[in-house]
């Protein structure tokens, strides 16, 4: 054999096995990565009842980057979505009403199917938008110059706003209508806020006990963990919340792990528990598991749980608890409610916690939700996100303009639940938003409508009593360059 022969077959063989390490390095994340986008694509086809061909072209157009390499197909009749690796099935996704969509043959494939309780049927929402025209006529303008099917980098879908439990807007973008389940995003670490007061007032849970990982030795620092800290987000994990697209991230790995909490509960103290705050959704899924755990020594899980004391209480449309393929609750982003029912949960909280004259959240759960911790610099407390941050000399607001008292449930993209004690006032908003500089144009839309919806509530009310209630107007404080983090992406 010539020398040029044995340098060709060197090199070949040395490719051959470089494809070889990559396909047994690489591999099994692909198949991690097309199981989750059809997991993601399956529960908001079948559980958000959202269309197909709209969810392809407008929510995973970075799916055509990846193609022919990754693709994925629905199948209507057997409501599941299956995904495609260079053209061979990898992983099918396989749809559970009330629990979203797991991968066929996991752990979750065998629950029991959930099957919603019937519902209460949801707060009557008295039609108020006559009162309010200049509020709606804005907010139909914005629609037409920014709504989804202008497939620009800022796609409103639906905003509702309630004032004194009153319907004063309801606009959506098409094909999205009342009956979308829109996804929450990290707007279900919130949620699962929520039930856990739920839970610990009707003591079936302990806020204030540690947290449920078995995963944990006798003698583990770990063990001081609380579930409180988990729900603040001062665990003290060592965790990235990077949201960039990096599928050797530490983010990405513990959506790819297809078990989040196990992924959580595996990882390191980086601070003491409850010194440190960071904003972590290794903590929502590691609290979210911990639910259940918790429940279930009281033979409820966390669908019923909700259903009969909570979300199915006041909901006027049957809610979704997306759960992991190892089938715990997928706490860190994934509930599905029409915009709606989002205002009704809002709204809830405005009431102090009660609904139709019995109490289903505990007030001093409330009370102290809206006072920020120290460590968070003011933007957080109990998984929602609060507007205190000028007096912590930081400029991180909700919306310019909003009272300080906002309670915010916020997820990535700009999905949004504003609750303004000050003014009785839910905002609700549900979109996408692509690029730089986008989340300061949809926060300024927020800020428009809350300013036009004050002002016409003000004209239905003695003067003496709106100027009473009027906040003070504060002028946002300057950038100074300041770099764009997972913080910024999550307000």
């Amino acid at each position: 054999m010539s020398r040029t022969k044995r340098y060709l077959l060197f090199v070949s063989l040395s490719l051959l096995a470089l494809m070889l390490l990559a396909s047994i390095l690489v591999g099994p994340r692909f198949v991690s990565m097309v199981g989750v986008m059809a997991s993601v694509s399956c529960s908001q086809v079948f559980g958000g009842h959202q269309p197909w061909e709209t969810f392809l072209a407008r929510d995973l157009k970075a799916l055509r980057e990846l193609e022919p390499l990754l693709t994925i197909e629905q199948s209507p009749q057997q409501r599941s979505v299956t995904g495609y690796l260079l053209g061979v099935p990898a992983v099918n996704a396989v749809y559970h009403e009330g629990y979203g969509c797991v991968s066929e043959g996991s752990p979750a494939d065998e629950m029991e199917k959930y099957i919603s309780l019937t519902s209460s049927g949801g707060m009557p929402l008295e039609d108020a938008t006559g009162q309010f025209p200049r509020l709606n006529r804005f907010i139909e303008a914005e629609f037409a110059r920014n709504g989804d099917q202008a497939d620009n980098r800022i796609n409103h879908r639906s905003f509702i706003a309630l004032y004194r439990g009153r319907l004063i807007a309801e606009h959506y973008a098409s094909p999205f209508d009342a009956k979308t389940r829109f996804a929450s995003q990290s707007m279900a670490k919130s949620v699962n806020a929520l039930l856990w007061a739920a839970a610990d007032m009707r003591g079936l849970v302990d806020l204030d006990g540690p947290v449920a990982a078995p995963e944990w030795q006798p003698g583990d620092p770990r063990q001081s963990i609380t579930n409180r800290h988990l729900l603040d987000m001062v665990s003290g994990f060592e965790f990235d919340e990077n949201y960039e697209f990096d599928p050797f991230g530490q983010f990405f790995d513990m959506v790819l792990s297809g078990d989040l909490a196990h992924f959580a509960a595996g990882l390191e103290l980086q601070y003491p528990p409850g010194e440190h705050w960071y904003y972590s959704t290794a903590d929502a899924n590691l609290s979210g598991r911990t639910l259940g755990l918790k429940l279930a020594e009281h033979d409820y899980t966390v669908h019923r749980f909700s259903d009969e004391a909570l979300l199915g209480r006041i909901a006027a449309d049957p809610v979704e608890l997306q759960v992991d393929d190892a089938g715990s609750f997928w706490a860190g982003s994934a509930v599905h409610m029409t915009s709606l029912d989002w205002a009704r949960l809002g709204q809830l909280i405005l009431d102090g916690g009660v609904y139709r004259g019995e109490r289903l959240l505990p007030e001093d759960f409330l009370t102290e939700m809206g006072e920020p911790l120290p460590q968070s610099n003011g933007w957080y407390k109990s998984s929602m996100w609060l507007n205190y941050s000028l007096r912590y000399g930081e400029d991180r607001q909700l919306a310019p303009g909003l009272p300080e008292e906002t309670i915010s449930f916020s997820g990535f993209q700009g999905q949004k639940v504003q609750v303004i004690p000050s003014l009785e006032l839910v905002l609700v908003r549900f979109g996408r938003t692509e690029g730089p500089g986008s989340g300061a144009v949809y926060k300024q839309f927020i800020a428009d409508a809350y300013a036009l919806a004050l002002e016409e509530a003000e004209s239905t009310r003695d003067a003496s009593t709106a100027a009473a209630m009027r906040p003070e107007a504060k002028a946002p404080a300057p950038n100074h360059g300041r770099a764009v983090s997972s913080v910024d992406a999550a307000l």
